[in-house]
């Protein structure tokens, strides 16, 4: 009919679909490896300046991390796009760190840098308690327990005791401290050095209360 017809030409004419735009992933720049030293503490990372989406410039981004080895290394987001890791006492080794921002739209990108922990010598420590109170009629004997958390060997020295206070070296970690009291009373100070082969020191003091 006629009017059909009109209806068709009045039509305009098919063109091309109409092209949807393209969402755009956020972007993170270059983050390099992190080299520390064992029980160090790491300043906060802030990749404000390191991060842009094209797409949407004024949009916000958010910030997810992930410590590969939480046994070494903790990573906490504690503010937008400020990440803080947190060394785990005495570990060391590599372990890889991932963040991962995305924009508004759920779109995501990703890096991955290695936080390297480089070992420190670690002072051996002393982990026994000596005894305080000792009888004028017994010897006093002490078996001092030593420990380094690296494994390093270990040594005792007699630092300052009474003249009659002898050190004996009685295993790989272990010492005797002994003396027989002369009277009664509470003794000069008696400090005992424990060593590493690496030059990390502990130490221990104490006095002995005669009766």
């Amino acid at each position: 009919t006629a009017d059909q017809i009109l209806r068709i030409i009045s039509q305009p004419p098919a063109g091309p679909p109409t092209s949807q735009p393209t969402n755009i992933a956020p972007e993170i720049k270059e983050l390099k490896d992190l080299p520390v030293r064992e029980d160090q503490i790491i300043q906060d990372i802030n990749i404000d300046d390191i991060v842009s989406d094209k797409e949407d410039p004024q949009g916000d981004l958010s910030l997810r991390v992930f410590s590969g080895d939480a046994e070494k290394l903790s990573a906490t987001v504690i503010q937008n796009l400020i990440t803080r890791l947190i060394l785990i006492p005495n570990a060391i080794g590599t372990v890889p760190v991932t963040f991962t921002i995305e924009d508004t739209d759920g779109l995501e990108s990703s890096k991955t840098i290695n936080v390297i922990i480089a070992p420190e010598n670690d002072a051996p420590t002393i982990l026994s308690l000596p005894p305080r109170i000792a009888s004028s009629r017994l010897e006093y004997i002490y078996e001092i327990q030593g420990f380094d958390v690296d494994g390093d060997l270990i040594a005792f020295e007699l630092f300052d005791s009474p003249e009659n206070v002898i050190l004996t070296p009685s295993g790989i970690d272990t010492a005797r401290v002994s003396f027989q009291p002369e009277k009664r009373g509470t003794t000069e100070l008696i400090t005992v050095l424990v060593k590493d082969q690496f030059g990390g020191q502990g130490h221990q003091s104490w006095q002995v209360e005669v009766r």
